[in-house]
């Protein structure tokens, strides 16, 4: 395996404890006209914001996120900075959305306009000295794209009082009513339920003894359901259906036949399901309070659980023989035969609480020890990481990581270094407390 690649890898490491584990893949665009947007990327985690990557110019992006990312932020000069917060995450999959962006209100007197859009202004003060002068302003408050009225709430902060005001907004056609007394730059913070928060300014220079109306345009917040089905036994025929809890199907759209996503209402319920070719279904998720991007993994496929169902609580344990999972070369992704075997694991573990699982990574014997040892841990604790996502409890789950020690095969051939490539799973009595 490379250097730079390894080197990368601690990095991650260093940064995030779980590493990547989520693939995230789409396209982005102006949502008002349609082209493609050159965008930044980047994940808000443990009270930090982490870079993750960009789009092209020709809006595609593919992303690697870290494992215990709650939010992702999508920035671009000109465009309303994106929030969206990821929940659902259940280890490593990959995941498949488009994005679109609206461009910010630009700087302008007399009109609210995004923070991000000032520039240096000083007031000509001509008026503010007249107790006889006022401008009269309604505010109005309205969806970025269907352009129908909004309930919410307007705060303004007076620069020159220091003084902050909060005032209702109805859903009226009118707007609520403002009266300025002199010339300031006023803060203004907008809040709706379910729309992304509106940070602006309002330059107040002409006491005109006039009203006028703002209308505030505000975008959505996000709220979709993304899915990565694992279907190994699929038919030609078989789909995924999304519904509401009025069992009225939601449109999906599907980058190939096992991912795709939805757009949904915020704080709805769904449910989730793969169909075989016969339409009969075979695998369902109940979704509920759905918020931000919400990452589902479905498993078509039965678990099948391990030899010895619960072990009895006395006399002799017969413990199935270990379990492993091979990765690729330099890579520490979970294959979809890994997750498998790790799901029928998860079963068995859950069935059994009497025992607990050692979690031992392996790598070959290509590159720097030091950093194979790296990789072998990272390979450990994704996989205690899907273990833990599955209901199994992490107080039952011991890793390490070895590197090129102990191979299973010798290294002198790539279908044996292949086998070197690994994660074993020991199942163990819960009173064990050494390491094999």
């Amino acid at each position: 395996m490379s250097r730079t690649f390894l080197f990368g890898l601690l990095c991650i490491l260093s940064r995030v404890g779980w590493g990547q584990c989520i693939t995230l893949k789409g396209t982005i665009k102006e949502a008002v006209s349609g082209p493609a947007v050159q965008a930044n990327f980047s994940v808000r985690m443990n009270g930090t914001k982490q870079a993750v990557g960009k789009s092209t110019e020709q809006g595609t992006f593919s992303l690697l996120l870290p494992c215990s990312a709650t939010a992702l932020m999508v920035e671009k000069k000109g465009f309303r900075t994106l929030v969206i917060p990821i929940t659902g995450n259940e280890g490593t999959a990959a995941f498949f959305v488009d994005l679109e962006l609206y461009p910010v209100d630009k700087q302008t007197a007399d009109r609210p306009y995004f923070q991000s859009e000032q520039q240096d202004l000083v007031l000509a003060g001509k008026d503010s000295t007249r107790s006889d002068r006022y401008a009269v302003r309604y505010f109005k408050l309205i969806d970025e794209q269907t352009k129908l009225p909004l309930k919410g709430e307007v705060c303004l902060l007076y620069t020159k009082t220091d003084v902050k005001k909060c005032l209702p907004i109805s859903n009226s056609t009118k707007g609520e009513k403002v009266v300025f007394t002199q010339e300031d730059i006023v803060g203004v913070i907008v809040t709706v339920n379910g729309y992304q928060t509106y940070n602006g300014n309002l330059i107040i220079d002409r006491l005109d003894n006039q009203s006028s109306v703002y209308e505030i345009a505000l975008s959505r917040m996000v709220s979709m359901i993304a899915f990565s089905i694992n279907a190994s036994n699929a038919t030609p025929n078989s789909t995924v259906k999304l519904v509401d809890v009025g069992n009225k199907p939601v449109p999906l759209r599907m980058a190939d036949e096992t991912h795709g996503y939805a757009r949904v209402t915020t704080g709805s319920d769904y449910r989730l399901g793969w169909y075989s070719g016969s339409l009969k279904k075979t695998a369902e998720r109940v979704i509920t309070q759905v918020k931000g991007l919400h990452l589902v993994s479905l498993t078509v496929t039965e678990p099948s659980p391990l030899p010895a169902a619960r072990p009895p609580l006395s006399g002799t344990v017969a413990i199935p023989a270990a379990r492993t999972i091979l990765f690729s070369q330099s890579q520490y992704e979970l294959s979809l035969s890994a997750r498998q075997t790790l799901d029928s694991v998860a079963y068995w573990l859950k069935q059994n609480p009497e025992m607990k699982a050692q979690i031992t990574g392996f790598t070959d014997n290509v590159g720097n020890p030091g950093l194979n040892k790296t990789l072998s841990e990272f390979r450990a604790k994704v996989t205690i990481h899907y273990l833990t996502a599955r209901g199994v409890p992490d107080d039952r789950l011991v890793g390490r990581g070895l590197g090129d020690q102990s191979p299973a095969a010798p290294n002198d051939t790539e279908a044996n270094k292949v086998r070197n490539r690994r994660v074993e799973i020991k199942l163990l009595p819960d009173s064990f407390t050494g390491l094999k």
